[in-house]
Parts: C-alpha cells; structure tokens; sequence
C-alpha cells in the first residue's frame, strides 16, 4: 500500500516487523560513500556496522 504512495522511496523487508526505507536507487552503501567523500576521510579510516 505505501509503495504506490510514497514512489520516491524503496521499503526493503528484512524482518515481518521491521522494514529499511530508501530513496530510490539509494542504499545504505551510497549514504555512507556520500557521507565519507563529504567528509573527505580516506576509506581505509571508515568503518560501518548495523544491527541485523
């Protein structure tokens, strides 16, 4: 129901009660690359971890 609503956006289900929402084409791994080359902080320096 909300994919139609919201078109902007990814729902990625991971779990029956939990769901990543995204922009489209986005991932997790272009916000933290985004997030770096902001930051101008060399690769071998970042490091990343979640929850799941």
């Amino acid at each position: 129901m909300y994919e139609e609503r919201f078109k902007k956006f990814e729902f990625i289900r991971w779990h029956e009660r939990s769901v990543d929402v995204l922009p489209s084409g986005g991932s997790k791994a272009k916000g933290i690359q985004a997030f770096i080359d902001h930051l101008n902080i060399p690769a071998d320096q970042v490091y990343a971890f979640g929850t799941g």
